[in-house]
């Protein structure tokens, strides 16, 4: 009985520990967005969003495939939360659809602000 208490109090733990790293960790994306658009408002002296994207139109594009990512995060997450979820074998197959577009699209976008980082540093140099 002892044992059962102990290792019930270490699954708690990890589950506990799970969820912490999962609320307070930040998407590598939007933390590369975020840098890129403050750089971009420095090169540009603007100070909104919106005069940023007048100077680089994809931000816009980058910026809806961002939406769609945690869209599609929230999405898998409200499928497959529970204790014990019970998911059909379509629902599994939209899931790893779901997963792989997710995928797809955070290439596209570090590719994307690559580029515009990229651009912006070729024409900082003389």
């Amino acid at each position: 009985m002892k044992g059962i208490k102990v290792i019930a109090g270490f699954a708690c733990s990890i589950l506990i520990i799970l969820f912490l790293l999962i609320a307070f960790t930040e998407n590598p994306e939007k933390a590369l967005y975020e840098q890129t658009i403050k750089t971009l408002m420095l090169h540009k002296d603007v100070g909104s969003f919106q005069e940023v994207v007048e100077y680089y139109p994809e931000l816009e594009d980058i910026h809806s495939k961002m939406k769609r990512i945690a869209y599609l995060n929230n999405h898998i997450q409200h499928i497959t939360t529970g204790p014990a979820p019970i998911i059909s074998k379509e629902e599994s197959i939209r899931v790893q659809n779901f997963r792989l577009e997710v995928r797809q699209l955070q290439i596209n976008v570090k590719e994307a602000l690559t580029r515009l980082t990229t651009n912006y540093i070729a024409t900082q140099t003389p």
